[in-house]
Order: C-alpha cells, then structure tokens, then sequence
C-alpha cells in the first residue's frame, strides 16, 4: 500500500515503487529507505497503521509535488485515508518510525532532521496527512491531520484538524507547499 503525507511547505512522503538510489537500512525494526550515496533518509517501508478496519502496512516514500502530482487525481478516492482518525493513527505510525531512529549512530533521523528528505530543519519538520478534499470553483482545500517532529520528543504530536485552501481552483492548479 502506499501512503502519502506532506511536511509543511518542505516535502510530501509518497510510497511508491523503489527508485534505482535507494537502500533499505534495518535500524531498530524500522526498515529505512535511504539514499545510497548521501544517507538521506527517503522513506520507511513496512510501517503499520493502525486503521479502524484493521492494521495496515505501508510504504512511504518522500516527494514534491502538488495534489495532482502526487495522487494523480486530486478527489477523495485518491486519497489513502478517508476519516480523520485514519490519518491520525497514520501520523502516529509516521512519528514512532522516526523515533525508532534515535540513538542509532549512522541513521539517527529523530535527532537530526536535516539528512529527512525535503526536511532541513535541525529543529523539527510539520507533516499534513490529507484525508478530505473538497473542491470548489473558487476556492477549495485538503483536509489534513498535521503532525510535528520536533527536536524534542515531547513537542511531537498529532493534530485531529487541519486544512489546506487553495484559492483560485482546485490544488491541482496551485503551488507545490503543503500539498498532499
């Protein structure tokens, strides 16, 4: 399965099929996706989500783009998680990947922002996990769980609101920050 979220105005995590740079690094039980020349981190593979209907695995992947590059349609059906508390348990999933890092002495994501992918933030990166959408002629927007991974693991958490409006259409037409 794939999944996908957006750190706020730096990346989106998009769970697609492996690119050609990428390694997988086992650290603590957490499967990395990183980079193979520069260590930066890609993505996690085999994360599980807590779903309603059950516990579900998922592939993430960073990436840029807006809705449409990254959901290839920007509607609800798109979307990977369609309830509020789906994107929740997602971001809580999100977070317990990266702090599994902490410690490690080669791939320490959680105390060390700046090697995530679109991050570059020493201090803590925001993440948008959509799961509404609603598109409008004038203005339209995402519904999004948002999740902070702050320096210190007592400042992250997981957000039960959150949208994105995007005036002028739909975010297909719009700027690349905070898509998803």
């Amino acid at each position: 399965m794939r999944f996908f979220v957006s750190f706020w105005g730096f990346m989106v995590l998009l769970l697609t099929a492996a690119q050609a740079a990428e390694k997988t690094v086992d650290v603590n039980g957490v499967q990395l996706v990183v980079d193979s020349i520069t260590d930066e981190l890609l993505g996690f593979n085999d994360v599980t989500v807590a779903l309603a209907s059950g516990d579900q695995a998922y592939d993430i992947r960073f990436a840029d783009g807006t809705c449409t590059e990254v959901y290839g349609l920007c509607t609800m059906s798109s979307l990977d998680f369609q309830t509020q508390n789906d994107a929740r348990a997602a971001g809580t999933a999100l977070l317990a990947a990266i702090d599994a890092t902490s410690g490690d002495p080669d791939y320490d994501f959680d105390d060390d922002r700046r090697d995530i992918a679109g991050c570059g933030a020493a201090f803590g990166c925001e993440t948008l996990i959509s799961h509404q959408v609603v598109l409008r002629p004038d203005s339209s927007f995402l519904g999004s769980v948002y999740v902070r991974n702050a320096l210190d693991n007592g400042f992250d958490f997981v957000s039960i609101t959150g949208t994105t409006a995007f005036r002028g259409g739909p975010p297909s037409l719009n700027s690349r920050t905070t898509m998803l």
